[in-house]
């Protein structure tokens, strides 16, 4: 079994980059065929690299998200209820709101954990020991 290692803070690995990479060169090419499903793909991007690399969102909060947007983006294809332009701004919101709720948890190993969360490192040696 592998041991956790304790690495917070800002991370990037190269599945990360390859998603990144492949995800912009999709949105690029829905581009180039003048849809609008291209700024969709970008700003899924950019939530992906938000919450995996910046944040290190929890899954939970990952999975309410990608549920609640894929909820409005169907609502927005098949009905136009909200616009784009609604649903981007309700995804923002939703961010917001999980952005702080993950900030406040012990468990917060994101940018800034040193500031926003100090009693991490005594959190994670309580979790390896299991008290």
């Amino acid at each position: 079994m592998k041991t956790a290692v304790f690495s917070p803070g800002f991370r990037l690995s190269v599945i990360d980059v390859i998603v990144l990479f492949l995800g912009t060169i999709g949105s690029i090419l829905l581009h180039s065929m003048e849809n609008p499903l291209s700024l969709v793909v970008l700003f899924t991007l950019a939530h992906f690299f938000l919450f995996c690399n910046v944040l290190r969102m929890c899954r939970r909060f990952e999975l309410i998200w990608a549920a609640l947007f894929l909820l409005l983006s169907v609502n927005t294809i098949l009905f136009s209820i909200p616009n784009w332009l609604g649903t981007t701004l309700i995804m923002l919101g939703i961010t917001a709101v999980l952005t702080v709720l993950h900030m406040r948890q012990p468990s917060y190993r994101g940018i800034f954990w040193r500031q926003i969360n100090p009693e991490l490192p005594q959190w994670w040696a309580k979790q390896q020991t299991g008290s």
